[in-house]
């Protein structure tokens, strides 16, 4: 190889490739590709040379490696695309992703825990689309961590799974706001929260303040399972900041009481309001035993398509709006099916509904499945609309 001096494309996702002759890299001074095996780490002092490289895949030991990295390129071309598994660990992979469509950083395996960069903020690049954080060691507040993310414009998507200290995705105070101009999230379209044992909610509130309403404005899928100590997930007050979700899943979180939590006037009492969701296509809400209110008031969606209920027994009133037609109640024009575990039917047959005849106009669309079927579905890249029936 030390004879391709014009090599442009260099693809080593060898899995039996051991060792990587890291002292002809700085001689391939024309290369734009370098594609390595995950179990290899990037040689970051060689790659940072290669000032032509416009695409990047393979592993980083630690955010350190990633700030060096982009640091380097500040007056050089950026890389246009790149698959960044930062992680201390051998034995990961890439999924098949084609890497010249992909603009991805993973956070992974500890690789934030002691980072001397969190004083100066974590680097990312400017153009990412999907960030990953897998058992990397966020600390309480993802936005602390990273507050380069007030402009990531070009977030798509965010996955969140195994971070133990993590409470929430943004920390509201005055202070904050007065800080930064920014609207953190605005074109992120997919979030994904899993198995967070400390996280309390999307927001904490440290004093009075106010949100962007362009913050997760464009979010069309948000899926939430495992975060146990989660009791309201919407606040009334920012609802209107989620018009565009097309699809809202919740399970497995034990503590969770309210979908929309309903604000509160002066005197501390309920203010209950109906809700509109102009694009939501599925609702499942699934093993949340503690939950007793989805919305206080109704939730107005005619776009819904799937609706699939499983062990929320605690719930007496599910708040679908039903418009009447002749004086009778017709369920939204686009919903197929809803889903009921064959285990719940007793008390799906004993919500109480505003019109008398909701229950019988809604029981055609009714499915009744095995909640065994879970079992198959209850990974985080799981997005399926509903199950088999039986």
């Amino acid at each position: 190889m030390d004879s391709l001096t014009n090599l442009r494309f260099l693809y080593l996702r060898c899995s039996k490739l051991n060792v990587l002759p890291t002292e002809i890299l700085h001689r391939l001074s024309r290369l734009k590709v370098l594609s390595l095996p995950i179990h290899i780490c990037v040689p970051i002092e060689k790659v940072e040379a290669l000032k032509n490289l416009e695409v990047l895949e393979g592993r980083l030991n630690s955010a350190r490696d990633l700030n060096r990295l982009l640091k380097s390129r500040q007056h050089d071309k950026r890389l246009s695309f790149y698959r960044l598994s930062l992680s201390s660990k051998r034995y990961r992979h890439f999924d098949d992703v084609h890497i010249l469509s992909c603009r991805r950083v993973q956070f992974e395996d500890g690789s934030l825990m002691g980072s001397s960069s969190r004083k100066d903020g974590n680097f990312l690049p400017q153009d990412i689309q999907e960030l990953i954080f897998d058992n990397s060691g966020l600390s309480s507040c993802l936005m602390d961590d990273f507050p380069i993310l007030n402009n990531a414009r070009d977030l798509k998507s965010c996955i969140v799974e195994d971070e133990d200290k993590l409470e929430c995705i943004m920390r509201l105070s005055s202070a904050n706001e007065q800080q930064s101009s920014g609207a953190p999230f605005q074109s992120l379209e997919i979030l994904k929260l899993w198995n967070l044992r400390n996280f309390i909610g999307l927001f904490v509130w440290e004093a009075a303040a106010s949100l962007s309403p362009f913050t997760f404005s464009w979010l069309k899928k948000f899926k939430i399972g495992h975060c146990c100590k989660v009791k309201k997930l919407f606040p009334q007050s920012l609802i209107h900041n989620f018009r565009n979700l097309e699809e809202l899943m919740v399970f497995n979180c034990v503590q969770m009481e309210e979908i929309i939590e309903c604000d509160k006037n002066e005197g501390g009492n309920s203010i209950s309001a109906d809700i509109t969701f102009p694009r939501l296509l599925i609702l499942h809400l699934r093993n949340l035993p503690q939950l007793k209110s989805i919305c206080k008031g109704l939730i107005i969606c005619d776009s819904i398509r799937h609706i699939l209920l499983e062990g929320i027994k605690k719930i007496k009133k599910v708040p679908l709006y039903l418009q009447l037609l002749n004086g009778q109640p017709s369920p939204p024009p686009s919903l197929i099916l809803i889903w009921i575990c064959r285990e719940d039917k007793e008390w799906w047959e004993s919500l109480d509904w505003d019109h008398q005849n909701a229950s019988g106009v809604l029981e055609r669309l009714v499915r009744y499945f095995d909640g065994q079927w879970w079992m198959a579905q209850d990974q985080p890249s799981n997005t399926g609309s509903g199950p088999v029936d039986n």
